[in-house]
């Protein structure tokens, strides 16, 4: 029998903001204590109780922060500059002409080049074998990566602001989903979240963006809202269950992340939106389904839906790609002085498809690395292996050189 897919149709509604305040931050460090197996876990405190890696904090509080290179063998301050770094990949991008930001407040990058560099997928597993080897995952459930993106965030750009809700799993079987991202910088990051809130039931139905709108919801996750700092490479996990929020600020400094997902399930057959289409990501190196199921779109909606950036998306286009991802669209919109239907050929990047009666359509996702004759190296079968459900797997990892290492899903320990 075929591993079949996990996912469903994403049903994500528009989110609003939510007003804000200074919080202090939920983890304090403390000395390496007993609780720790391998005394190299994060410990945080939170009111009386303390945690650590590899105890209860995930489980309990559904999120942490864990340093990915403790001794500095591969990501120490003085061997990885993410600048650097970053600049490499867009240097190889086949897609790119040139590169100085990228559109919308989020920022996030869905160039399939990203998703497929080499250097991403080593800094995928090296971040999947930290988290295995501080034993963050149920012992009793298959755990797999999945693809996600990275970001690069200017000082002048602010996310769009989603107000309290959850992510809930397009999972159909016993398991969850948990997301976060490798703080690339040498300045820390943060994020908003009610620590222990993923056990809680989401008073909800269908997957996706699960706003919070009861008023006694809302009053009693106001009060437990923390500012989690996630320092400089450092990796941030958390359960998509906990209820969190995105606020519209700026950072003083330019933000550069790897967004992760891991996922658990009591099947080896489940596979996050099934098997087929991950092959098909790994032999075409096309952009990946986000784990909500939803698309990577090529540009954020809002340069769709409102013809006064048709002339910003158009000028960033002819400046940024190159011929072959660059298309002449034909928008139809209303005129804002006549209210009447007008329409104007803007450029946007993304793919044409063809149609079930052979014609073709525009699609906004970037075309594939192997529509574009610029594959790069092909997925080997171990590198494979860590995106499907297992026990164990065979990850490179900080310290080991070019060489995999086994890694397996054990028990937790208990602090007393």
């Amino acid at each position: 029998m075929p591993p079949h897919s996990i996912s469903k149709k994403d049903q994500r509604a528009a989110s609003h903001a939510s007003g804000s305040r200074n919080l202090p931050h939920v983890c304090a460090p403390l000395p390496v204590h007993l609780g720790s197996k391998t005394g190299l876990g994060p410990q945080f405190a939170v009111g009386n109780v303390s945690y650590d890696a590899n105890a209860k904090t995930l489980q309990d509080l559904g999120i942490v922060c864990y340093e990915l290179d403790p001794g500095n063998v591969c990501f120490g301050p003085d061997k990885f500059d993410a600048q650097h770094e970053f600049d490499t990949i867009v240097h190889d991008a086949v897609e790119l002409k040139s590169f100085h930001h990228v559109l919308g407040g989020f920022a996030a990058i869905n160039y399939p080049t990203f998703f497929h560099h080499p250097k991403v997928r080593v800094w995928r597993e090296q971040i999947f074998a930290r988290a295995l080897q501080l034993e963050l995952f149920d012992p009793n459930m298959y755990v797999a990566m999945g693809f996600d993106r990275m970001l690069f965030r200017l000082p002048s750009q602010a996310p769009g602001a989603e107000s309290m809700h959850r992510d809930i799993s397009p999972l159909d079987t016993k398991g969850d989903i948990y997301g976060g991202w490798f703080n690339m910088t040498t300045e820390s990051q943060f994020i908003r979240c009610a620590p222990g809130t993923h056990n809680d039931d989401p008073k909800g139905g269908g997957a996706g963006f699960a706003k919070i709108t009861d008023d006694a919801e809302k009053l009693r996750y106001k009060g437990l809202m923390q500012t989690i700092e996630i320092k400089p490479l450092h990796v941030m996990m958390f359960n998509q269950k906990l209820v969190h929020e995105i606020l519209a600020k700026k950072s003083k400094h330019t933000q550069i992340r790897l967004f992760m997902n891991f996922y658990t399930t009591d099947s080896k057959l489940d596979v996050l939106h099934g098997s087929t289409v991950l092959t098909d990501v790994f032999d075409r190196q096309s952009v990946p389904l986000l784990p909500s199921a939803q698309t990577c779109r090529s540009f954020p909606a809002c340069y769709s839906n409102y013809p006064r950036n048709y002339d910003s998306l158009t000028k960033h286009c002819k400046e940024t790609f190159h011929d072959a991802v660059n298309h002449d669209v034909v928008a139809h919109y209303t005129d804002p002085v006549t209210k009447q239907p007008a329409e104007t050929t803007v450029v946007r990047p993304g793919r044409m498809q063809k149609t079930n009666n052979g014609k073709e359509k525009f699609v906004a996702e970037f075309p594939s690395l192997h529509e574009m004759s610029a594959m790069l190296p092909p997925y080997t079968p171990l590198e494979r292996q860590a995106y499907f459900p297992n026990h164990t797997h065979w990850l490179y990892t900080i310290g080991q050189g070019n060489n995999r290492a086994s890694h397996n899903v054990y028990p937790t320990i208990d602090i007393d």
